[in-house]
């Protein structure tokens, strides 16, 4: 199923003035997503500003079928040291790839590439993005079960050029054997059932 999730929409926060080397508003990423219930023609669902997950994310090795898949938040947020209330020359900040960094498994970094200018982070604002943060071959070398941890940091620039680098967000991964939903089970019969992203994962799945 094709994630139309990375169409990134936007909406209104504070961020920090910019100066003629460009902007000192300080991009972060803000926090992993709950998924969203996706909408019948099974497209994922990306939202202007999205809820935090509740607990740690969750793949499933017994039933994941593809890439690790989270929704993250990008923020643009204010400079904590500028006082001003005006936001006029503010630059967007263009999220371009996210670097992941694995801790209790003997993984290599993994550098996940968002398409062109689809991540922008308004300089009044924030932005969500589908972004795979574990790929399908590294699925047999996980703990079965265990816990691992993430390391995200994203990487772009202002639309004045200048680049930028986020802190780093630990995310911590739950992995299970059997604890997602089996596919062929997952909704009553007859009707059918649309999952985004996808199965054995922290996912949201709906019956139609």
């Amino acid at each position: 199923m094709t994630i139309r999730g990375l169409l990134v929409l936007s909406a209104p926060a504070l961020a920090a003035c910019g100066s003629s080397a460009g902007a000192v508003g300080r991009v972060s990423i803000s926090h992993v997503c709950s998924i969203p219930t996706p909408d019948e023609s099974g497209a994922c669902v990306t939202p202007v500003q999205c809820a935090p997950l509740a607990g740690a994310p969750t793949l499933d090795s017994e039933h994941a079928t593809g890439d690790f898949t989270l929704l993250i938040e990008f923020d643009n947020t204010k400079n904590p040291g500028d006082l001003s209330n005006t936001w006029l020359g503010y630059d967007d900040a263009l999220v371009e790839e996210l670097y992941v960094a694995y801790t209790g498994v003997d993984l290599p970094p993994f550098t996940f590439f968002f398409p062109y200018r689809s991540v922008d982070a308004p300089g009044v604002g924030s932005a969500t993005a589908y972004a795979i943060t574990l790929p399908s071959y590294y699925l047999p070398y996980l703990p079965r079960p265990g816990r691992i941890g993430m390391a995200l940091t994203a990487l772009g620039h202002y639309e004045s050029g200048v680049p930028f680098t986020t802190d780093e967000l630990q995310v911590p991964v739950e992995v299970c054997l059997g604890c997602t939903p089996d596919p062929a089970t997952a909704c009553p019969a007859g009707q059918k059932p649309v999952v985004c992203p996808v199965y054995g994962q922290t996912n949201a799945i709906a019956c139609y």
